[in-house]
């Protein structure tokens, strides 16, 4: 018995001591868990930035890309833009060279017609190359020119050919 009474005695003292060991226990277990969740905030956090990062180089690229098509798809609207109205200046640059030939044969026509004297007209003169003409005939008498069908008021309009 007495035995027994001595180890009811000393087992408060053992339970108490191994209380306190799991108390220890409990709180060195806490603090680490605490550590251990903050630890896994952090990497949370430091992965969220990392696909949020990975997300905006992502748009970034789409954006450039999308901007880069933008600005060559309008090169190419102005490059026509800029060939249809070349082609249209030089269509109508070609109807105004037409109709100015057109005049010049008339003009000359009309001189043929009014029966100048051959020793003016030379045919060498009419087959030169007009870049480097033969130098002019002497002219004639200005009422040799005149002509009597038309009336005074008539001027010259190259729209009427």
């Amino acid at each position: 018995m007495g035995l027994l009474e001595q180890a009811l005695r000393s087992l408060p003292d053992e339970i108490r001591e191994a209380r306190w060991a799991l108390r220890d226990r409990e709180e060195l277990m806490a603090a680490e868990m605490q550590k251990a969740q903050q630890l896994m905030d952090q990497v949370r956090a430091e992965a969220s930035r990392m696909v949020d990062k990975t997300e905006i180089v992502r748009q970034s690229r789409l954006k450039s890309e999308q901007i880069i098509a933008d600005a060559h798809a309008q090169a190419r609207q102005m490059i026509n833009q800029s060939e249809d109205f070349i082609d249209g200046k030089l269509g109508g640059f070609e109807i105004v060279l037409e109709r100015l030939l057109k005049t010049a044969r008339s003009g000359r026509e009309r001189l043929s017609a009014q029966g100048l004297p051959t020793s003016m007209i030379n045919d060498e003169q009419l087959n030169d190359d007009f870049l480097s003409p033969a130098p002019p005939p002497a002219p004639a008498p200005l009422h040799e020119y005149v002509d009597r069908n038309e009336p005074e008021s008539s001027f010259f309009d190259q729209d009427s050919f």
